[in-house]
């Protein structure tokens, strides 16, 4: 299974990290640059050429101990076609040094439409009586918030290809509280242990922005207080009144239990739900989980709340994340995620004074530095 592949690659290479190429132009040294202008004048052509020589460069200094690299779409589509060109040679490079790709293109739609995303980058195109790959990376990075028909086209094409997906539950720039972390009245016959540790995470939080939560019925609840709904639905479960329906038969039901969930929960739990039946041999689906290292508290939470999920921890470095924080991404076995680090290491070069010249050796050091902090954090050892 892919995953599979990527734990043994972090376990080969004892570094569970990747190393995003956000390879914006201004993140290209200059004479590199200069270079390609020179050859091709002022075009998206010559851009285009000196983002994927700095990218061949990074890789050659990163491939022996680095497990993975993670390009991002944007930046390559900026250069127009000349730059998805440099993306799909980035790709074919970087697999033929034996590295994990990633595809950070955060794709999806519904029906048909992600079908083809999902054959564009993870899978096949039939043209006459051959099957080909237009991208074929070893995962992508998908938005889930459409929901489950938006991610099963994806999880067909992963299983017969081999490869896998990283959705976005907790991202890691600041605003993603204003939608992920909104809470959501679910009607439940049971209340199970990870709905329990929801609710003791939310109390220990401290959240002051409850406000009105609708039920499904149309029904609008104050629930200002969490404390007052936990009370509540104790009361109800020992009493064995309240919330109570009489069978047809006569026989009376289990009673609802109100449940109020963070959305980034919800979305979290159902792509574990919906992809439980590819689990590999490390225990992990194959869709794992975009969850910031900015959000350390969370992230620990989901952690114990997934624990058939691979998580891709993005927000370390230059986005305030530590080694501290991203550790919490990992299970007791020190596995289970990869940590992404983009501008810290393919810009490492901006610090040397040097002018880019020495930018392949500034790169490979920010890489060990990254990866000696995690693993003391960790606790792994040689």
């Amino acid at each position: 299974m892919s995953f599979d592949r990527l734990q043994d690659k972090i376990d080969k290479l004892q570094n569970p990290t990747v190393v995003g190429l956000d390879t914006a132009l201004e993140h290209v040294p200059p004479h590199m640059l200069e270079k390609h202008i020179s050859e091709k004048g002022e075009t998206l052509e010559a851009a285009a050429d000196a983002v994927y020589e700095f990218n061949i460069g990074i890789i050659d200094a990163l491939c022996d101990i680095v497990p993975a690299v993670k390009p991002q779409s944007a930046f390559f589509e900026a250069l127009g076609p000349a730059g998805v060109m440099a993306l799909k040679k980035t790709f074919d490079y970087a697999k033929s040094k034996d590295m994990y790709v990633i595809f950070d293109g955060k794709r999806n739609d519904i029906s048909s439409t992600a079908e083809a995303y999902s054959k564009a980058y993870l899978g096949t195109v039939k043209v006459g009586g051959t099957e080909l790959f237009p991208f074929n990376v070893d995962a992508l990075t998908v938005n889930a918030y459409l929901g489950s028909d938006g991610i099963k086209p994806f999880i067909e094409t992963a299983v017969k290809h081999n490869k896998a997906m990283f959705a976005l539950v907790k991202t890691s720039n600041m605003s993603a509280v204003e939608l992920q972390d909104k809470y959501f009245m679910i009607d439940d016959r049971r209340i199970e242990a990870k709905d329990r540790r929801q609710r003791l995470f939310d109390r220990r939080q401290g959240v002051k922005d409850r406000r009105q939560h609708a039920a499904e019925m149309g029904r609008v609840t104050e629930n200002n207080r969490q404390g007052n709904s936990d009370r509540r639905e104790k009361t109800d479960r020992r009493q064995g009144v309240k919330d109570r329906r009489q069978g047809s038969d006569g026989l009376s039901v289990i009673p609802y239990v109100i449940v109020t969930k963070r959305l980034y929960t919800i979305v979290g739990e159902l792509m574990e739900e919906i992809s439980r039946h590819t689990i590999g041999s490390y225990g992990f689906t194959r869709i794992g989980a975009v969850i910031g290292a900015t959000y350390p508290e969370e992230l620990a939470f989901l952690r114990r709340n997934l624990r058939n999920t691979f998580f891709l921890v993005p927000g370390y470095g230059a986005q305030g994340g530590s080694a501290k924080s991203a550790a919490a991404a990992f299970n007791s076995n020190g596995r289970g995620a990869i940590v992404n680090s983009s501008r810290g290491i393919i810009a490492a070069w901006k610090k040397t004074e040097n002018n880019g010249e020495d930018y392949m050796e500034a790169a490979r050091a920010e890489a060990l530095r990254m990866k000696e902090e995690l693993r003391e954090e960790l606790g792994m050892r040689n």
